[in-house]
């Protein structure tokens, strides 16, 4: 399993999208192997604010509740986290109704898909090649910029609002 067949996993099994990103966390920290000290902001920190500090701290509730977790809060100082692997390996093992996951699995690439991916592929291209063509030479951007300054009057003048005539 990867880790975003880890992340899919624990969204459906644990029907939660805060849960699973606070677990997912946890084992990214090595909290599964000695204990985690941190903070309920510190995890919606390194979630990128996806979850809020409030959410963070209802699912170390949560995942506690369920024997997922344990915590150990310290007034005023960071929280100390423990996962409890074996009841996560528990959670993985049971089955799934239905036991259809999308997303997963080859049988399952979509034409949108491939489409996207060449449109990704394209823009990497395009910005390889305008980084290319930057880095040519100063001469055509110096070149560039007097025709651009040559141009610069007529242009203020056809962007000054007073200039602009409306006709009734």
């Amino acid at each position: 399993m990867t880790g975003d067949q880890l992340f899919i996993n624990l969204v459906f099994r644990l029907r939660s999208f805060t849960e699973a990103a606070v677990l997912w966390q946890m084992f990214r920290e090595q909290a599964d192997e000695s204990e985690y000290k941190t903070t309920a902001a510190g995890i919606a920190e390194k979630l990128d604010q996806t979850i809020n500090k409030l959410a963070v701290q209802r699912a170390f509730k949560t995942l506690e509740s369920r024997g997922l977790i344990v915590v150990r809060i310290h007034k005023n100082t960071a929280t100390q986290i423990k996962v409890n692997r074996e009841a996560v390996f528990t959670l993985l093992e049971t089955k799934l109704f239905p036991m259809f996951l999308p997303g997963q699995g080859k049988e399952h690439d979509l034409p949108f898909l491939a489409a996207f991916n060449a449109r990704q592929e394209n823009d990497k291209t395009n910005a390889a090649v305008e980084t290319a063509s930057t880095t040519d030479g100063n001469v055509k951007e110096e070149a560039q910029d007097k025709s651009q300054d040559s141009n610069e009057e007529p242009m203020r003048s056809m962007l000054n609002p007073s200039s602009i005539s409306v006709n009734h």
